[in-house]
C-alpha cells in the first residue's frame, strides 16, 4: 500500500496532480484517468500513465495492487448469520478515493462525472486525517465513491449484499493509507453514515473538508 501512495507523489511530481481514477468506460480507459480496465473488476496493468511509476512489469504492478490474504471472498450480513459469497472476479484489493478525480457533484455527492478535472496534493485539507488509498471489500472498479455504493441516499438502490466498502480481513480491520503517507489499521466505516461533519464517512473522506476534531 506505501508502495501505491509512493506511486502516486512521484505521480503528482511529475504531472502536476494526483492520479485520477477512472470509471469503467466503453474500450476500459476514461480519457484523462491513470489506468484502464480490462473488465468489472480488473484493472489492465499494461495501460495507464500510473503504471509508469509503479514496477518494472505487469505482474510486478498487479502483486501491489493485491493484498496477500485477499482470495477474492468477501463476507456479507445475512440475517443473523454470515456466508461467503463470491463475485465476479477482482485483481485489486486497493483502490483510491474518488475526490482524486474532483470534487463531489453538488447534487448527488457522488464522484465528478467525466472529464475529471482532478486535484494537486496541496488541495487537501489535514491530509493526516483524510484516507487516500482505501483497502476495500468489494469494488469493480477504482475509485472508492462512499456516498454511491454505501451512503444513505442510496444504500437501498445498491444490490443486496455487494460490499463496496473497507474490509474487515484483518481480524476485523483493513489497512488505511492517509493522504499524509501513514498507514492505519482501522475498523471498517459504517454504511449509510450521513455526508455531513461530524460523521466519519465525510471526516475521513472528503479530502476538502477542515476537520474540528
Amino acid at each position: 500500500m506505501r508502495q501505491i501512495y509512493v506511486a502516486c507523489i512521484l505521480y503528482s511530481n511529475t504531472l502536476i496532480k494526483l492520479p485520477i481514477p477512472g470509471e469503467i468506460v466503453q474500450g476500459g480507459f476514461e480519457p484523462g484517468s491513470c489506468c484502464a480496465y480490462k473488465d468489472f473488476g480488473v484493472l489492465d496493468f499494461e495501460r495507464g500513465s500510473l503504471w509508469d511509476f509503479l514496477g518494472s512489469s505487469a505482474t510486478d504492478r498487479s502483486a501491489t495492487f493485491l493484498c496477500p490474504s485477499d482470495d477474492g471472498v468477501f463476507t456479507a450480513p445475512d440475517g443473523g448469520t454470515r456466508k461467503e459469497m463470491y463475485l465476479r472476479p477482482r485483481n485489486f484489493s486497493y483502490c483510491f478515493n474518488c475526490e482524486m478525480r474532483g470534487p463531489l457533484r453538488p447534487d448527488t455527492k457522488e464522484a465528478a462525472k467525466p472529464p475529471p478535472s482532478g486535484i494537486r496534493p496541496t488541495d487537501i485539507t489535514r491530509p493526516d486525517r483524510k484516507i487516500l488509498i482505501i483497502e476495500i471489500e468489494q469494488e469493480d472498479r477504482l475509485d472508492f465513491d462512499y456516498v454511491s455504493f454505501a451512503g444513505t441516499p442510496t444504500i437501498n438502490s445498491a444490490t443486496p449484499g455487494f460490499r463496496f466498502n473497507f474490509t474487515h480481513r484483518h481480524l476485523g480491520k483493513g489497512n488505511q493509507c492517509f493522504a499524509d503517507g501513514h498507514v492505519e489499521m482501522m475498523p471498517p466505516i459504517a454504511y449509510q453514515l450521513p455526508w455531513y461533519a461530524g460523521s466519519d464517512a465525510y471526516e475521513y473522506l472528503d479530502l476538502f473538508h477542515n476537520p474540528d476534531r
